[in-house]
C-alpha cells in the first residue's frame, strides 16, 4: 500500500541490495526510492524495476504488450468511442515498460463510471490488445458493478481467476481481429491452483468477448434506461 501511494505505476520492487545480489541490476542514479515498513527495522528504501539497469528483463514480463499480425486501425477507434457510450474514460498515459495499462473505478472527472489507462508508447495493435484486456476486467465485474447494472459485481474472484478471464476474452477478440497475442506466456504464472480455477466463468468470458468485439465493429446506439432492467451483458 505504501509503494502504490508513492508510485501507482510500480510493478516489481526491491531494495538496492536485493536487485544487485539476486538479479544483477543496479539502481539508476536519478531513481526515486519508496519507503516501506519492514520487519526488524523501522523502514526500508525500495526501488521499482523501471528505476534499475542490468541484464535484459525476462521475456514473459513483457508478453502482455506483444502482438503480431495486422488489424484494421478503425477497430481501435470505434472501440474507444463506444467506451464513451458506457461512460468508460480511456486515456493514453506514460508508464513503465512492464505495464500495458490499468482499469479502475477511481475517476477524476464527473460523468465517468470507470477509467482505463493505456501506455502512451504502445502501437495501435498492442494498445488494442491491452484495451480489450482492461475492458474485459470492467465487463466481467472485476472492478465492481455500476448503479445501472451494465456489468456484474464480481470483485471477490481471485487475481488468478480475474486475469485468466480477462486475458481469455482479450485473446478471443484479438484473434478475430487478426492479432496474435502472447496470452499463454502471460497466463502461465496464474495457472497453479486447479481448485481456484473452478470459479472461472466460461459463459461470461464468451459474452464479454462478444460485447468487446461488437464495440470494434460498429458505433453502438446510446444506452436507454430500460437496459438496466435486463441482465448484464445482454447488449
Amino acid at each position: 500500500m505504501l509503494v502504490y501511494a508513492q508510485n501507482p505505476q510500480a510493478t516489481h520492487f526491491a531494495t538496492a541490495g536485493h536487485w544487485r545480489k539476486v538479479f544483477g541490476r543496479s539502481v539508476k542514479e536519478e531513481a526515486r526510492g519508496m519507503l516501506i515498513l519492514a520487519p526488524r527495522t523501522p523502514v526500508l528504501m525500495v526501488y521499482d524495476i523501471a528505476d534499475t539497469d542490468g541484464p535484459p528483463l525476462p521475456e514473459k514480463l513483457r508478453a502482455f504488450a506483444r502482438t503480431s499480425g495486422r488489424m484494421n486501425p478503425a477497430i481501435l477507434d470505434r472501440t474507444v468511442k463506444n467506451c464513451v457510450r458506457d461512460q468508460i474514460q480511456v486515456q493514453r498515459l506514460p508508464m513503465g515498460e512492464l505495464r500495458g495499462g490499468f482499469a479502475t473505478s477511481r475517476v477524476r472527472e464527473p460523468g465517468w463510471k470507470m477509467r482505463v489507462g493505456l501506455r502512451a508508447d504502445l502501437d495501435d495493435p498492442a494498445a488494442y490488445a491491452v484495451l480489450c484486456h482492461e475492458l474485459a476486467h470492467v465487463y466481467l465485474g472485476h472492478i465492481g458493478a455500476d448503479r445501472d447494472g451494465w456489468w456484474p459485481f464480481r470483485v471477490k474472484v481471485s487475481e488468478a481467476v480475474a486475469e485468466i478471464e480477462a486475458e481469455s476474452a482479450s485473446y478471443i477478440v484479438c484473434a478475430r481481429a487478426g492479432l496474435r497475442t502472447r496470452a499463454a506466456e502471460y497466463l502461465s504464472a496464474f495457472v497453479e491452483d486447479s481448485e481456484e480455477l473452478d470459479a472461472i466463468s466460461l459463459d461470461l468470458i464468451s459474452r464479454v468477448a462478444a460485447r468487446i468485439e461488437d464495440m470494434g465493429r460498429r458505433l453502438l446506439p446510446p444506452r436507454s434506461p430500460a437496459e438496466a432492467e435486463r441482465s448484464p451483458l445482454d447488449s
